[in-house]
């Protein structure tokens, strides 16, 4: 199982903002957004930890079957 570079890395600088974003519309919603909050340390940790595990397997899948 390779890992294709490329596809990991333009996934994650899609996928940080687009969880910060989530994160932002979710705590508007149903609770007081809070700014402090949203990008304390353990908060980013978190959503970026979140986002390398997602862009992982997204760049590992191969959509070609072998026969």
């Amino acid at each position: 199982m390779k890992i294709n570079w490329k596809k990991f890395f333009t996934s994650l600088i899609f996928l940080i903002p687009l969880i910060l974003v989530m994160d932002i519309i979710y705590d508007s919603v149903f609770k007081h957004l809070i700014w402090k909050e949203v990008f304390a340390a353990d908060n980013l940790f978190f959503k970026i930890l979140t986002a390398i595990v997602i862009a992982y397997f997204y760049a590992t899948i191969d959509k070609t079957e072998k026969k």
